[in-house]
């Protein structure tokens, strides 16, 4: 599964899956195995956590609904997965243009910090 999201002072929640992705296809993974590594394996290992079952990883009826909508199929190309249109987070659906309105008032708020 994929975890440079864990609390890492160098990993940017995010941003660091996509160099996760990245580095996983260079080592010769299809890049149908990448997406599910992160996706579908990931999910799995949470339900087990959660001991919920089959909430997470794959989009089917009943299960959240958190998922992206990119340009271009990532299946020919992992980077595929930066050019975003939005994301679908527990059911509430939110544009690239709010997402990136939102993380640049992070980047002000935290610039403002002495």
């Amino acid at each position: 599964i994929m975890g440079t999201d864990s609390p890492l002072v160098w990993g940017v929640p995010g941003h660091s899956a996509h160099e996760e992705l990245l580095v996983i296809s260079e080592l010769g993974i299809s890049a149908y195995e990448t997406l599910a590594i992160a996706t579908r394996n990931a999910g799995e290992f949470i339900d087990q956590l959660l001991s919920n079952s089959q909430s997470f990883g794959t989009i089917e009826i009943g299960k959240r609904a958190d998922l992206i909508l990119v340009k271009d199929n990532p299946l020919q190309d992992v980077r595929n997965v930066r050019e975003q249109i939005g994301v679908m987070a527990q059911g509430r659906w939110f544009s690239a243009k709010y997402l990136a309105a939102r993380l640049n008032k992070i980047a002000r708020e935290y610039a403002a910090i002495p």
